[in-house]
């Protein structure tokens, strides 16, 4: 059986299981995975209880964020009572921004998986933060108008701000030390 309809069967089953999922785009994503395991002769099942080899595979991260990132969907995939190793990449002596975990085949489809569906979350939820940061600190022109947000959005960058965002106390910090 090819890799890529293992990697892709795989890749649906996330989408469809994932509790961020939206209904309809996890209803549409079981039936690819159920249309594939028909033309196939394949099942889901059958692909996630296959035992493989471990091999070292890597992950590409941009920021402090996203290597914690896919570290905790690592852990989250990998058994707790593994015993594990990071192993960030080296090329002519200089870290890259690689993470690499020994993993079987399934992981490393179930883990690229999540990690496209949460890179995605984070920015959004990174997006927002900002936002709300932007607009709890004031640092906006106050001659602009505000730029319209629907109401939902308003509401969350409003629960946003009072539950994590606290405001920089502008006196205290532009005063000078005694």
């Amino acid at each position: 059986m090819a890799k890529g309809i293992k990697e892709k069967m795989v890749n649906l089953w996330v989408l469809a299981t994932h509790a961020t999922t939206p209904q309809n785009e996890a209803d549409n994503a079981l039936r690819a995975l159920r249309k594939l395991e028909k033309k196939h002769s394949l099942l889901i099942d059958d692909i996630i209880a296959e035992k493989s080899e471990l091999s070292l595979v890597y992950f590409n991260y941009a920021n402090n964020h996203e290597k914690q990132l896919i570290r905790q969907i690592i852990l989250y995939v990998v058994s707790p009572t593994t015993e594990y190793d990071f192993w960030i990449k080296k090329v002519d002596g200089r870290k890259v921004k690689k993470l690499g975990f020994e993993l079987t085949e399934m992981q490393e489809y179930r883990i690229s998986a999540l990690i496209k569906i949460h890179k995605a979350n984070l920015k959004e939820h990174f997006n927002k933060m900002f936002s709300a940061y932007i607009q709890a600190n004031k640092l906006y022109n106050h001659n602009d108008e505000p730029e319209y947000i629907d109401s939902d959005t308003y509401h969350a960058q409003q629960q946003l701000m009072q539950s994590v965002i606290v405001p920089i106390d502008e006196e205290r910090t532009l005063e000078s030390p005694r």
